[in-house]
Formats: C-alpha cells, sequence, structure tokens
C-alpha cells in the first residue's frame, strides 16, 4: 500500500486532507529533522482525532434524542401500543435513517484516526531507535 489517504471535513469550508502512508514515513538519512517535525505530526493528527471523536459524540447524543423524540411522536394519544411497533416507527423514519448514516460515517473517520494516533506513537519509537542505533554506529566509528 502507497496511499493512505484521509479527507475530512470538520465544517463546511474546512476540508483536511492527508496521506497517512506518506505521513508517517521515516527520512532515515535526515532523522534530526524527522525528530523536529514528530511532535507537530503527532499533535495534528492527535487534534483531528479528538475533533472527530466529539463529532461523533455529539452525533450519538443527538441521535439519543431524535428517538425520544419519535417515540414521543409515536405514541403522543394512544393508549396502548407495541415497544416493537415504536423501534420500526424510529427505524423507518427518515430523519432517524439520516443521522444514523452521518454517524456511521464519522465513526469510520474516527477509527481511521485512532490508527493514525497509534501509528505516529509507533513512528516516534521507531526514531527513536534509528537515532539510539545511529549514535551507537557512530560511537563504533569513533572509536576504531
Amino acid at each position: 500500500m502507497n496511499h493512505a489517504p484521509v479527507v475530512i471535513r470538520l465544517y463546511p469550508k474546512e476540508v483536511q486532507k492527508a496521506d497517512l502512508i506518506q505521513a508517517l514515513k521515516i527520512d532515515r538519512h535526515n532523522l534530526e529533522r524527522e525528530l523536529l517535525k514528530q511532535p507537530g505530526k503527532y499533535v495534528w493528527w492527535a487534534t483531528l482525532y479528538s475533533e472527530v471523536s466529539r463529532r461523533v459524540d455529539s452525533l450519538e447524543e443527538k441521535l439519543g434524542r431524535l428517538e425520544a423524540k419519535l417515540a414521543i411522536e409515536f405514541t403522543e394519544g394512544k393508549k396502548s401500543y407495541k415497544v416493537r411497533d415504536v423501534k420500526y416507527y424510529i427505524a423507518n423514519s427518515h430523519r432517524y435513517q439520516k443521522l444514523q448514516t452521518e454517524l456511521r460515517h464519522w465513526k469510520a473517520s474516527e477509527r481511521t484516526l485512532k490508527f493514525a494516533e497509534k501509528g505516529f506513537t509507533q513512528r516516534a519509537s521507531m526514531l527513536q531507535s534509528y537515532s539510539a542505533n545511529t549514535r551507537g554506529e557512530r560511537k563504533a566509528t569513533e572509536d576504531d
């Protein structure tokens, strides 16, 4: 896999685009630059993940309120009804289906960014290992 494009529209006029594979790559010939860039890269992806997680939480709350509203709407004025019928009414609601589709989309983005954040944590460990190996090689060369 050479590319893993990530495109997230946080706000109507704000689209975040990046290639996760490219962002995680390490230039072993310029470790100092990579070490300096690592915190900023991690913060950017972690912030994006946090923002998407906030959106997911907000949509879940919105979906819960809509379920309650639709249940009240269905049962209002009825003396008897079956719970199953309320569930079917909610599930068949266009508003509910639309919100559920949006939530599913944002959850997929959240999963991707969760793994991106883990990837940058692993990247930091790799950079530390590369740096330690490079120092060890330099020291061994100097001792000869």
